[in-house]
């Protein structure tokens, strides 16, 4: 276990030089597919870019990372890639069940950063929390963790 944390932490390492060049191989993948949108039923989308690419590839590079700025950075150009038009329901509380993976993982690197100096890198993870529709996760999150300064970002909704 220790070999392994040494080698994702040290940057110039080939493991860790490795699953960079995956994670943004598979990001630009996952751009060019999300490009179909019009074209392609949702559905399909959805299930090609964020079940198949997002699910199997790219969150497993982050789960492997150390949370910090580079995965918020990663998690915010995911999110950036994520066609507005799955959002735009005002309705929404919840997001699109393709994503709880990636819901899951941003609310435990929120989780781990909340107890380090990293307060403005959670402050973005609940901004992307509120991108993606995943309110009541963000609402819940900022309850728990007493983060009260934190409720605006929701109510920008």
């Amino acid at each position: 276990m220790e070999r392994k944390e040494s080698a994702i932490e040290n940057k110039t390492s080939p493991h860790s030089k490795f699953q960079e060049r995956q994670f943004w191989s598979a990001l630009k993948l996952f751009h060019n597919i999300l490009l179909w949108i019009g074209l392609v039923p949702d559905d399909t989308l959805q299930e090609l870019g964020l079940g198949k690419l997002l699910n199997r590839y790219l969150i497993i590079v982050l789960l492997n990372a150390i949370p910090g700025p580079d995965v918020v950075k990663k998690c915010n150009q995911i999110t950036a890639y994520l066609p507005e038009k799955w959002f735009e329901n005002s309705a929404m509380r919840t997001s699109i069940p393709q994503l709880e993976n990636f819901i899951q993982f941003l609310l435990q690197s929120a989780q781990k950063l909340s107890r380090s100096e990293f307060r403005d890198e959670v402050k973005e993870i609940l901004l992307i929390l509120v991108k993606i529709r995943a309110l009541t996760q963000a609402e819940s999150f900022i309850e728990e963790y007493h983060l009260d300064h934190l409720k605006s970002v929701i109510n920008q909704v």
